[in-house]
């Protein structure tokens, strides 16, 4: 709008000089001319009025540069707000992990917690390789994992229980040779809750040997806010 407002008074301002030029030349032979002091003060005027609304339409762009400088501005402040805010509150999701495997062979009773006292991660401590048991240090959401393997012509049933409750469970069997397997799950759990393993069948044979680490492992997906 203001382009085409400034382009209106730039040919404006040449009509005019173009119209005196041609009235001087004109008027030049007329017998009742007007003076040239006469002419000269009307083109002025109309060069000073020209003038004018230059002056008022640099005003008003000036105007509008200093409006949106001050926008920008404004805006910069809230995100430099914003990103000290987030620099001071820290990551959202704390770092809580843990990884450990057990050195121990033969039978497991049913219902008991498998103790993995071999800890090779515990960022945020919320394992306990003395009970078996992992205890939540924040509420979130959790992600665990559990690897086993039977000794041969034994059963290896193994479960991740979640206070009490069973969340996945696995078995693993050969009739004369050893091999092993690994179950996954989830689990939404509050400050304090406990996840553990523990042995699902009353015979449940567990081997470890250099080749074979049976383990219990568990990370923080997502932290509650």
């Amino acid at each position: 709008m203001n382009v085409f407002y400034m382009l209106s008074i730039i040919v404006c301002c040449t009509f005019e000089y173009s119209y005196a030029a041609e009235n001087e030349q004109a008027c030049s032979k007329a017998p009742n001319e007007e003076s040239t002091s006469e002419r000269l003060s009307r083109v002025e005027a109309k060069v000073e009025q020209c003038d004018k609304e230059m002056e008022k339409f640099e005003e008003t762009i000036l105007s509008l540069l200093e409006h949106r400088k001050d926008k920008m501005e404004r805006q910069l402040e809230k995100l430099r707000d914003e990103v000290e805010k987030k620099t001071k509150e820290g990551p959202a999701t704390p770092l809580i992990a843990f990884n450990a495997y057990t050195t121990d062979n033969g039978f497991h009773p049913k219902d008991k917690a498998v103790i993995f006292q071999h800890v090779l991660l515990n960022a945020g401590r919320g394992y306990n390789p003395m009970t078996g048991y992992f205890t939540a240090p924040v509420a979130g959401l959790y992600h665990f994992t559990a690897h086993a393997c039977n000794r041969g012509e034994f059963f290896m049933v193994f479960s991740i229980m979640h206070e009490g409750n069973k969340i996945a469970t696995s078995t693993e069997y050969e009739e004369k040779y050893s091999s092993c397997s690994s179950l996954s799950a989830p689990a939404v759990m509050a400050v304090g809750e406990r996840v553990y393993i523990t042995s699902s069948f009353e015979t449940s044979n567990l081997l470890s040997d250099e080749y074979r680490w049976p383990s219990f492992m568990g990370v923080l997906v997502r932290g509650n806010q």
